[in-house]
């Protein structure tokens, strides 16, 4: 289960910080949208802190229905990989 926690941190921390580029939106404009302090978004994006169930549902409230339902899918394949590659 551990490694399941380490790799949802990390792709929910590439989607962010992806979302945040991808839309042109400084550090602090993502903070705001994700309801935590710019430190602790910065943090977020080094890796130092984890996304927060809280800081993930305000991350979902940016997204559309469509992004949130692709997301979804994404992680499910990145964990029906991770399954594939440990049944060896």
């Amino acid at each position: 289960m551990h490694q399941y926690k380490a790799l949802l941190q990390i792709f929910l921390l590439e989607r962010i910080k992806g979302y945040r580029k991808g839309h042109k939106l400084t550090q602090e404009n993502m903070a705001e949208s994700l309801r935590i302090s710019p430190r602790s978004y910065a943090y977020l994006e080094k890796g130092s802190n984890g996304c927060s169930a809280t800081t993930l549902m305000f991350f979902f409230l940016v997204l559309t229905g469509e992004e949130i339902l692709q997301m979804l899918a994404d992680f499910r394949a990145l964990v029906e990989a991770e399954e594939y590659v440990a049944a060896g």
